[in-house]
Parts: structure tokens; sequence; C-alpha cells
């Protein structure tokens, strides 16, 4: 096999390659340079590019100068050095457990679905071929990390398993270390801009060596997601807006600084928590919710089918004006593919909230995810 050396810029040589003696000298004469890929939107990741590899580094969101995870994806023929803690992989992968249903929308979106072995949630799946996969036994419904069983994942021989990282110490991350099954964490979920969120495609297509096919993508949704924002810009009236759901005794509505509220904001409505601080949920009383905001023009993602079955989750339900009225909207019309489209594909979900919100731009006719509960 054709050997072949990398020798990247002095400022990233130290932490990211050991090079013993031998490879210094056989890289005197060749330089080969790795470049920091522009990232638009996403606060997550950085990614530098090398001749047959990239570097994927996964930042800790709590602190975004520490990189929590970093991984070398080099294509057959590359030499690897990268240093001790990284995470090395071969790529294109073959096979891979998506923990997570975006996980699974953005494989699909990349057309390489074929590689899922093992999902979560099996049940609840949008994609018809993998629908037809899990019945015909090709494809397995597995637990996520803290239920998981090592035997099941390792029956599945995956080049890696995507996970959304909701649990850091199960005790299973070990033994998958052991087994060098190795464990990406996709954060994804905790991007507050949809665009974000949907740049992480770019990172998942990097495992099928795909990363041109994956900006083309991401390229063409901010295209379409910027021109329906731009088209609710023009509205004069923006109605007020109540997202949220009761459970626990509580009131969670997303803060003002949230994903969910931005999307609010670009539909051309005025979200009523948009001034509260925070990217993560509120925890309201929801006597304080209906004294508030009883009067709201719409209520949204309230659980539920029916308004029947809502008010006897919850009666105080029926004193808002927009569950009395027409209100009253949930993605319950295409649950399962909402959570798989919806994070990679932000301008469908747009497009069901001005569509909601502003009839008079789109059609209401032509909701992706939402529909009216009566």
């Amino acid at each position: 096999m054709k050997r072949l050396i990398f020798l990247l810029p002095l400022f990233l040589l130290t932490g990211l390659f050991s090079c013993s003696t031998e490879s210094k000298k056989a890289t005197e004469d060749t330089e080969i340079k790795a470049d920091t890929l522009q990232i638009s939107f996403a606060k997550g990741f950085k990614i530098l590019q090398a001749k047959d590899a990239y570097i994927v580094q996964i930042l800790n969101p709590e602190n975004r100068r520490e990189i929590e995870q970093e991984f070398y994806l080099y294509t057959k023929n590359a030499r690897i050095q990268s240093k001790k803690d990284a995470i090395n992989i071969q790529i294109p992968i073959q096979k891979n457990i998506a923990l997570s249903s975006t996980h699974i929308g953005m494989i699909n979106a990349l057309g390489r679905s074929q590689t899922i072995v093992g999902v979560s949630g099996g049940p609840y799946l949008c994609d018809e071929n993998l629908k037809t996969r899990l019945e015909q036994g090709k494809l397995k419904s597995v637990q996520d990390i803290a239920q998981a069983n090592f035997e099941e994942y390792l029956g599945l021989h995956p080049d890696v398993i995507f996970s959304s990282s909701f649990t850091k110490d199960a005790p299973i991350l070990e033994k998958l270390k052991q087994a060098n099954i190795p464990v990406f964490n996709n954060y994804d979920w905790r991007e507050t801009t949809p665009l974000g969120r949907a740049e992480w495609i770019k990172v998942l297509g990097i495992f099928f060596d795909e990363y041109e096919k994956a900006n083309a993508f991401f390229l063409q949704e901010v295209k379409d997601y910027t021109a329906l924002k731009e088209a609710a810009t023009k509205v004069y009236f923006h109605p007020t807006v109540l997202s949220g759901y009761y459970y626990g005794g509580v009131f969670n509505a997303p803060a003002g600084e949230s994903y969910q509220a931005q999307l609010y904001k670009d539909a051309g409505a005025h979200y009523v928590f948009a001034q509260q601080a925070g990217t993560g949920s509120l925890d309201l009383s929801m006597e304080e919710v209906v004294t508030q905001f009883r009067d709201v023009d719409y209520l949204l993602n309230v659980s539920g089918n029916t308004k029947a079955e809502i008010e006897k989750a919850f009666e105080k339900y029926s004193l808002f004006e927009a569950f009395q009225g027409d209100g009253l909207y949930n993605y319950t019309a295409n649950n399962n593919c909402f959570w798989e489209n919806a994070a990679h594909q932000p301008h469908l979900l747009l497009a069901d909230y001005i569509a909601i919100f502003h009839p008079e731009i789109l059609s209401r006719d032509s909701l992706n995810f939402y529909k009216n509960i009566q």
C-alpha cells in the first residue's frame, strides 16, 4: 500500500498529530495544508480539511473554547498520524446506529439510509424504506445509550454510533470504548438558530465522505429559508403566539433566545416570551399563563390530537381564546416526519408557521407538519 504522510502547519501540529522521527524526516520536502472550513451558523463544531482526511472537533456546549471530542476521519489510502485522544474512523463508513430521529433524517437526505443498521424508536420511523427494512428484519430497533444492551450493539458491528449525548455516564460507554466502537455526540439540538441546527448535516456528510453533497444541500436550505423569512418581513400584522405544553404541574415554554422563538420571529409573529433570556425551557405556573395570555391569537404545541383530548388532560386550556376559536395548532399531523426532517429542513417548518400566522402569504392547505386542532 502506498504510504502517504501528512505535514500540517505548525499551529496545528501541536495537539493534533504525533509524528515519529522517521515521519518528520519523510515530510520535510512536502507540506500538506489543512484548511479550516467555513461554518456559517452552527456553534457546536469545527472542521479542518487536509488531503485524504477531515478533522472534526465537537465543542463543549458549556464552553465553546473546549474540544469535547475530536475525530480524525480518513480515506482508505491516508496515513494516520493523529494524537492519542483523537478518534480515528475510516470513511466512508459502511454501518451505523442512529439513535436520534434527526440523525436518521440527515443520513436519509444524504442518500445513505442503507448504512443504518440500528435505530432507537423503530416503530416511529417516518421514512418508508426504513420502515420496510425494519419489517423485513434488515434494520434493528435498539434502546438508547442509557438503556442499551451492549451485546445488541456489538452484534450490529457499527463503524460509529450517532448519539445525542443526553447521557454521558452510561456504563455502556466504557464497554463501547474498549470494543473500539466510537460514539459520536451530535449536539445539533443545542443550536439556537434553525440554520445552525441544519448545518450539522455537514458533519454527517463527512462520515460518508460526502462533504460537498452535504454542503450543497445546506446552501440550498439557506436559500429556501431566507426567501421565506424575507417574505414574512413584509407583513404589517404580527399575531401573538404562545407555545408550550402542560406536564408535571408546570407549563413548559421555549425561552426567548431558543430555536423555536427564532422561528416564530422569522415567521412574522410576536412570541409572548421573546424577551425572556435563555435558550432552554421556561417552567411556568399554568394559572399565571392563563391569566396573562388567555387572549393570544395562536396556541401551539399543546399535547393532544383533539380539543376534547386536550381539555380532558387539563380543563383550563379551554379558557384560551385560541382554544375556543380556530387558533390551536400542533405538529401531530405528521409527528414522525417532524422529528426526522424539521431539523435539517427548517424551511418546511418556517413555511408552516407563515401559513398559520399569515395565510395571505402561504395557504394553510400546504402545511408540512402542523394541523389545526378541532
